[in-house]
């Protein structure tokens, strides 16, 4: 016990802290009665991963006229931590292992926000900011929330619809085109199902020709006016935000460059 407590210092006692290697240049831009947080790292704070966020746009934010879009640059503080990041939304179901993605954040909806960052524990406030730009001169406050962890194998999938047309229909068998355009992917996609607008479910049996044209089976008679569709997902990640960054620039220029985040 005696080694646990060597170096700790007793609550509510007066302590002088010394910082190292602070230039006169870092020491000179700090306000004259500006007040400085000394804030100390849990185990692996002090390494990068994927957070998630659970966020909500309520009636407190001023989001404006212009959307919240996926993957644009916010600013993002959690507790004492200020970042910038490329955020992906998505839908946080609690029964699944599977989080549809969304192009756009919703008003007045709890979403999850994806981005890379430095690892939090929750429960930790979360703030998200939209930087002033040309079509908005100042700072805006998009969305609030709290943070739900780090988690590198939480899938964000995307959806994405294949579509073609009947060209020939005999009962429950159609000659479908417009869909693909070479043999190779539609014996790539021949495993998947087929479904259609008015509810019915099918497969691929065979190409046909050279032009991607392909025969399909429904478990009901076709009709000619029906549209054959191919739901498709693919997972995404977030993406790193570009940081300006003056290290290393003699002349004061602003030089462009990349967080590196290891995971």
């Amino acid at each position: 016990d005696e080694d646990l407590l060597e170096g700790c210092v007793e609550s509510g006692s007066y302590v002088t802290l010394t910082l190292k290697g602070v230039s006169p240049e870092a020491y000179a831009r700090l306000p004259g009665q500006a007040l400085l947080c000394a804030v100390a790292l849990l185990p692996h704070e002090n390494k990068a991963g994927v957070m998630h966020m659970n966020i909500c746009q309520t009636n407190k934010c001023e989001p404006g006229e212009i959307p919240v879009k996926s993957k644009d640059v916010f600013t993002f503080r959690c507790g004492w931590r200020t970042w910038q990041g490329r955020a992906i939304f998505s839908q946080n179901n609690l029964n699944c292992d599977k989080h549809k993605f969304e192009r756009f954040l919703v008003p007045n909806s709890f979403m999850a926000a994806s981005v890379f960052g430095p690892v939090t524990y929750a429960p930790c406030p979360v703030l998200v900011f939209r930087e002033a730009s040309a079509d908005q001169p100042r700072r805006q406050l998009v969305a609030t929330g709290s943070m739900i962890g780090a988690d590198a194998d939480r899938i964000v999938v995307k959806r994405a619809v294949l579509t073609g047309y009947p060209l020939r229909v005999n009962k429950r068998h159609a000659t479908v085109r417009y869909m693909f355009f070479n043999p190779e992917d539609v014996k790539w996609f021949k495993p998947a199902g087929l479904t259609t607008k008015h509810g019915l479910q099918g497969n691929i049996e065979e190409s046909v020709g050279v032009h991607g044209v392909m025969k399909c089976l429904f478990n009901k008679p076709i009709k000619q006016h029906d549209t054959v569709c191919l739901p498709l997902f693919k997972r995404v990640y977030p993406k790193f935000a570009p940081v300006n960054v003056t290290a290393g620039a003699t002349d004061g220029t602003v030089a462009e460059g990349h967080d590196l985040l290891i995971l």
